[in-house]
Protein backbone atom coordinates (compact mmCIF):
# COMPACT_ATOMS: atom_id res chain seq x y z
CA UNK A 1 0.00 0.00 0.00
CA UNK A 2 2.82 2.40 0.88
CA UNK A 3 4.52 1.66 -2.44
CA UNK A 4 1.32 2.38 -4.34
CA UNK A 5 0.85 5.71 -2.54
CA UNK A 6 4.47 6.66 -3.20
CA UNK A 7 4.11 5.80 -6.89
CA UNK A 8 0.89 7.86 -7.11
CA UNK A 9 2.60 10.78 -5.36
CA UNK A 10 5.59 10.68 -7.71
CA UNK A 11 3.31 10.38 -10.74
CA UNK A 12 1.29 13.40 -9.52
CA UNK A 13 4.42 15.51 -9.13
CA UNK A 14 5.61 14.55 -12.60
CA UNK A 15 2.21 15.29 -14.11
CA UNK A 16 1.90 18.72 -12.47
CA UNK A 17 5.46 19.70 -13.39
CA UNK A 18 4.91 18.66 -17.04
CA UNK A 19 1.64 20.59 -17.08
CA UNK A 20 3.42 23.66 -15.69
CA UNK A 21 1.43 23.70 -12.47
CA UNK A 22 2.34 23.51 -8.86
CA UNK A 23 0.11 21.19 -6.79
CA UNK A 24 -2.15 23.18 -4.46
CA UNK A 25 -1.84 26.44 -6.42
CA UNK A 26 -4.73 27.27 -8.71
CA UNK A 27 -3.86 29.95 -11.27
CA UNK A 28 -6.48 32.70 -11.57
CA UNK A 29 -6.82 33.14 -15.32
CA UNK A 30 -9.80 33.29 -17.65
CA UNK A 31 -11.35 29.90 -18.17
CA UNK A 32 -10.96 28.34 -21.59
CA UNK A 33 -13.44 29.81 -24.05
CA UNK A 34 -14.68 32.53 -21.72
CA UNK A 35 -13.70 35.96 -20.57
CA UNK A 36 -14.86 35.38 -16.99
CA UNK A 37 -12.32 34.53 -14.30
CA UNK A 38 -13.51 31.94 -11.77
CA UNK A 39 -17.10 31.93 -13.05
CA UNK A 40 -17.64 28.44 -11.67
CA UNK A 41 -16.20 29.35 -8.22
CA UNK A 42 -14.28 26.06 -8.16
CA UNK A 43 -11.29 27.91 -6.66
CA UNK A 44 -13.45 28.03 -3.53
CA UNK A 45 -13.55 31.81 -3.24
CA UNK A 46 -14.38 34.99 -5.20
CA UNK A 47 -10.97 35.39 -6.87
CA UNK A 48 -11.46 37.57 -9.96
CA UNK A 49 -14.66 39.17 -8.65
CA UNK A 50 -15.33 42.53 -6.99
CA UNK A 51 -17.49 41.74 -3.96
CA UNK A 52 -19.92 43.95 -2.04
CA UNK A 53 -21.08 42.28 1.18
CA UNK A 54 -24.24 42.46 3.27
CA UNK A 55 -23.90 40.62 6.56
CA UNK A 56 -22.24 37.33 5.56
CA UNK A 57 -23.26 37.37 1.89
CA UNK A 58 -22.27 36.67 -0.79
CA UNK A 59 -20.11 33.64 -0.05
CA UNK A 60 -18.78 30.61 -1.89
CA UNK A 61 -20.01 27.34 -0.41
CA UNK A 62 -19.72 23.62 -1.04
CA UNK A 63 -22.66 22.62 -3.16
CA UNK A 64 -25.24 20.17 -1.89
CA UNK A 65 -27.75 20.90 -4.64
CA UNK A 66 -25.49 20.62 -7.67
CA UNK A 67 -24.47 17.18 -8.90
CA UNK A 68 -21.83 18.46 -11.36
CA UNK A 69 -19.99 21.08 -9.28
CA UNK A 70 -18.14 21.44 -5.99
CA UNK A 71 -18.60 25.15 -5.20
CA UNK A 72 -21.32 27.69 -5.93
CA UNK A 73 -21.93 31.34 -5.10
CA UNK A 74 -24.51 31.74 -2.33
CA UNK A 75 -25.80 35.26 -2.92
CA UNK A 76 -28.08 35.51 0.10
CA UNK A 77 -30.99 34.38 2.21
CA UNK A 78 -34.17 36.40 1.98
CA UNK A 79 -35.00 35.45 5.59
CA UNK A 80 -32.92 38.22 7.12
CA UNK A 81 -29.62 36.64 6.09
CA UNK A 82 -29.02 39.80 4.10
CA UNK A 83 -29.01 43.08 5.98
CA UNK A 84 -32.41 44.72 5.42
CA UNK A 85 -32.42 47.09 2.45
CA UNK A 86 -28.75 46.30 1.70
CA UNK A 87 -27.50 44.58 -1.43
CA UNK A 88 -24.88 41.86 -1.74
CA UNK A 89 -23.18 41.61 -5.12
CA UNK A 90 -20.36 40.22 -7.21
CA UNK A 91 -19.11 42.00 -10.32
CA UNK A 92 -16.51 41.45 -13.01
CA UNK A 93 -15.52 43.24 -16.22
CA UNK A 94 -14.77 41.35 -19.42
CA UNK A 95 -13.13 42.58 -22.63
CA UNK A 96 -14.86 41.17 -25.69
CA UNK A 97 -12.39 41.42 -28.55
CA UNK A 98 -13.20 43.34 -31.72
CA UNK A 99 -13.87 40.88 -34.50
CA UNK A 100 -15.47 38.35 -32.15
CA UNK A 101 -18.82 36.94 -33.11
CA UNK A 102 -21.90 35.64 -31.31
CA UNK A 103 -21.09 36.74 -27.77
CA UNK A 104 -23.21 35.34 -24.93
CA UNK A 105 -23.50 35.61 -21.17
CA UNK A 106 -24.57 32.28 -19.68
CA UNK A 107 -25.15 31.13 -16.11
CA UNK A 108 -27.09 28.74 -13.93
CA UNK A 109 -29.18 29.77 -10.94
CA UNK A 110 -31.13 28.07 -8.19
CA UNK A 111 -33.60 29.51 -5.69
CA UNK A 112 -34.80 27.43 -2.80
CA UNK A 113 -37.08 28.29 0.08
CA UNK A 114 -40.61 29.02 1.15
CA UNK A 115 -41.05 32.50 -0.27
CA UNK A 116 -44.78 32.66 0.54
CA UNK A 117 -45.13 36.42 0.88
CA UNK A 118 -44.82 37.09 -2.84
CA UNK A 119 -42.79 39.38 -5.02
CA UNK A 120 -41.16 42.50 -3.68
CA UNK A 121 -39.52 41.33 -0.45
CA UNK A 122 -36.34 39.78 -1.84
CA UNK A 123 -34.75 39.05 -5.21
CA UNK A 124 -31.64 38.29 -7.25
CA UNK A 125 -30.86 40.33 -10.37
CA UNK A 126 -28.23 40.07 -13.08
CA UNK A 127 -26.95 43.12 -14.94
CA UNK A 128 -24.82 43.73 -18.03
CA UNK A 129 -23.39 47.27 -18.04
CA UNK A 130 -26.00 48.30 -15.44
CA UNK A 131 -28.85 47.03 -17.65
CA UNK A 132 -30.97 44.46 -15.80
CA UNK A 133 -31.21 41.28 -17.88
CA UNK A 134 -32.58 38.81 -15.31
CA UNK A 135 -34.82 39.20 -12.25
CA UNK A 136 -35.80 36.23 -10.06
CA UNK A 137 -37.58 36.10 -6.72
CA UNK A 138 -39.55 32.84 -6.63
CA UNK A 139 -38.42 29.30 -5.89
CA UNK A 140 -37.06 27.25 -8.77
CA UNK A 141 -36.20 24.16 -6.65
CA UNK A 142 -34.00 22.97 -9.56
CA UNK A 143 -31.05 24.53 -11.38
CA UNK A 144 -32.16 26.79 -14.23
CA UNK A 145 -30.01 27.82 -17.20
CA UNK A 146 -30.03 31.33 -18.63
CA UNK A 147 -28.43 32.71 -21.79
CA UNK A 148 -28.31 36.33 -22.98
CA UNK A 149 -26.95 37.61 -26.30
CA UNK A 150 -24.32 40.31 -25.66
CA UNK A 151 -23.09 40.58 -29.26
CA UNK A 152 -23.93 44.29 -29.20
CA UNK A 153 -20.94 44.73 -26.84
CA UNK A 154 -18.32 43.15 -29.13
CA UNK A 155 -15.18 45.29 -29.15
CA UNK A 156 -15.94 46.78 -25.73
CA UNK A 157 -15.62 45.99 -22.05
CA UNK A 158 -18.76 44.68 -20.37
CA UNK A 159 -19.52 44.59 -16.68
CA UNK A 160 -21.38 41.51 -15.38
CA UNK A 161 -23.01 41.98 -11.98
CA UNK A 162 -25.08 39.62 -9.83
CA UNK A 163 -26.96 41.26 -6.95
CA UNK A 164 -29.23 40.01 -4.15
CA UNK A 165 -31.47 42.08 -1.85
CA UNK A 166 -34.09 41.63 0.85
CA UNK A 167 -36.45 43.39 3.24
CA UNK A 168 -37.91 40.04 4.30
CA UNK A 169 -37.32 38.63 7.76
CA UNK A 170 -39.88 35.85 7.74
CA UNK A 171 -39.63 33.45 4.80
CA UNK A 172 -36.32 31.93 3.69
CA UNK A 173 -35.39 32.24 0.02
CA UNK A 174 -31.85 31.12 -0.77
CA UNK A 175 -30.23 32.53 -3.93
CA UNK A 176 -27.45 30.61 -5.71
CA UNK A 177 -25.59 31.16 -8.99
CA UNK A 178 -22.90 29.17 -10.80
CA UNK A 179 -21.10 28.61 -14.11
CA UNK A 180 -21.10 32.26 -15.19
CA UNK A 181 -19.45 32.53 -18.62
CA UNK A 182 -19.01 35.10 -21.34
CA UNK A 183 -18.28 33.33 -24.62
CA UNK A 184 -17.71 34.38 -28.20
CA UNK A 185 -16.57 32.90 -31.49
Amino acid sequence: MKKLLLILFIFSLMYFSLAGCTPGIVPVTPETGTGIVNGDFEIGDFSGWEVSKSKGFPRVIKSLSCSYCNYIAYMGDGNGGLESDKKASIEQSVDIPAGAGNAYLKFKYYINGTDLDGEGYDWMKVFVNDKQIKYVWHDTNVWQEFEYDISQYIGTTVSVKVEAWTTDGIYPAHYFIDDITVTWE
